[in-house]
């Protein structure tokens, strides 16, 4: 298994850092999207949803360093491949083939 380790103790090292510049930036997306509720947490959920459906639900538990399963079906929807799938089906019958 593939583990990522950081020379300290952030995600993501940077020479220059301050302690709000996450802040800054979802204000700065929020501003340039009109989406008010829009936080990191949003992006956390989108990101191990994305990991779930491209792998297990147990290797994402794994990658997204959860100690408790829960946390990572909390935190995702891991038949997020299969729901599309069959959105697309009820397209399909309802509208026509020609619906994508």
């Amino acid at each position: 298994m593939y583990t990522a380790k950081s020379d300290n103790e952030f995600v993501f090292p940077v020479e220059r850092r301050h302690g709000d510049v996450v802040f800054w930036t979802i204000d700065r997306i929020r501003k340039m999207t009109g989406i008010e509720d829009f936080s990191f947490h949003s992006i956390r959920h989108t990101v191990s949803t994305y990991i779930a459906a491209w792998s297990d639900i147990s290797l994402a538990k794994e990658i997204l360093g959860h100690t408790d399963i829960k946390t990572t079906i909390g935190y995702t929807h891991p038949r997020m491949n299969e729901q599309k799938k069959v959105v697309k089906k009820m397209a399909n019958y309802f509208l026509g083939s020609d619906s994508k």
